[in-house]
């Protein structure tokens, strides 16, 4: 598989799957006073959880008694990691549970179809890379190839990390660098060697944007070619690091030097960043999620309040307007980005 060849190919899912048995959890989400099951994600509504309840355009979903430390969604619902790194999935009426010890409180999806991925760290021998497909609720990749015994799935040069899926190629951290696993067909390629866990941000159709850095300047690189050190935005040390639009165009990061939200076209590396000037005075915007191209979701606190707005930005007219007004805490709020950090 050649770096270059990686493109969707979302009909193709030729691994032998194994189906995952697990048991329905009850609680206030998933009993009598559910709602109906989500059939099909739309993925351009504002999504963003709090506590155990994930928020989904104008619907709540109650996952209690679970915690919620980070979620992506896919076509078919949303997936989860729960207090105990205990990994469930949830479509509005029911919540089931696909995996365990999920330490790291990580996962990956991609902006459409069904695959979600993580490490999973059981107290076996070696961690697991596992991708669950949610809709036939089967594993389509479940290796430990590459992985190290006795090291967890955290941070370290040798730890185990599923950073992202792009179409039918997952993106992992193993023993030796970076990994691209092909799951139509098993197949793996090393893109990098030597590199630690923090080296790529996220993978969209096809583009790859990771960490270049010169010991005292931080970039994001996004190219296809995994060895390019150029087109290159500049980084602040905040964690957030950089978040792709669905095709790369666009990359949202912290700025350096203002610690604002900053929106730069690739490869031009024009700055696109719209106004946000209502909620600079409080820490400004934190991205939620990409719709396409154009548009994203962000969460801010506005001049002089406490409680955190949904928003709804747009590159092509350079607005942000408003579309929830007080969704709680920011620090309490959390986006689809697999990610255990919450909006600060």
């Amino acid at each position: 598989m050649a770096v270059s060849s990686r493109r969707r190919n979302r009909g193709v899912r030729a691994l032998a799957a194994v189906a995952v048995v697990a048991p329905l959890v009850g609680g206030p989400g998933n009993g009598d006073d559910a709602g109906p099951a989500i059939t099909h994600v739309d993925r351009t509504v504002a999504t963003y959880s709090s506590g155990s309840t994930i928020h989904y355009g104008d619907r709540e979903i109650d996952v209690s008694p679970h915690q919620v430390l980070s979620f992506v969604r896919t076509d078919d619902g949303f997936v989860f990691v729960n207090q105990d790194s205990e990994v469930y999935f949830a479509d509005g009426a029911t919540v089931e549970k696909v995996g365990d010890g999920n330490g790291w409180w990580k996962l990956a999806a991609d902006d459409t179809g069904s695959y979600v991925g993580w490490v999973e760290d059981d107290g076996g021998e070696r961690p697991e890379f596992v991708v669950y497909d949610t809709s036939t609720r089967t594993d389509v990749l479940r290796t430990s190839e590459g992985t190290v015994s006795g090291i967890p799935g955290y941070d370290g040069p040798k730890a185990a990390r599923l950073w992202d899926i792009d179409g039918d190629i997952a993106y992992v951290h193993d023993a030796e660098g970076a990994t691209a696993w092909n799951l139509t067909d098993g197949t793996s390629e090393r893109i990098a060697s030597g590199v630690g866990t923090g080296w790529l941000f996220g993978v969209a159709d096809g583009q790859i944007a990771h960490l270049q850095g010169d010991g005292s300047h931080r970039y994001v690189v996004v190219s296809e070619d995994p060895a390019a050190d150029q087109p290159r935005v500049r980084l602040g040390w905040d964690p957030l690091g950089a978040e792709l639009s669905p095709t790369g165009k666009h990359v949202v990061t912290i700025a350096w030097g203002t610690a604002q939200i900053a929106v730069t076209e690739m490869p031009s590396q024009r700055d696109v960043t719209p106004d946000d000037s209502g909620y600079a005075d409080a820490g400004g915007l934190a991205p939620l999620q990409w719709v396409g191209d154009d548009v994203f979701y962000a969460v801010g606190t506005p001049r002089g309040g406490e409680s955190a707005d949904v928003v709804r930005c747009t590159i092509s007219t350079s607005e942000c307007r408003v579309v929830v007004e007080s969704v709680g805490p920011s620090h309490a709020i959390q986006g689809p980005s697999g990610e255990n950090s919450p909006i600060e």
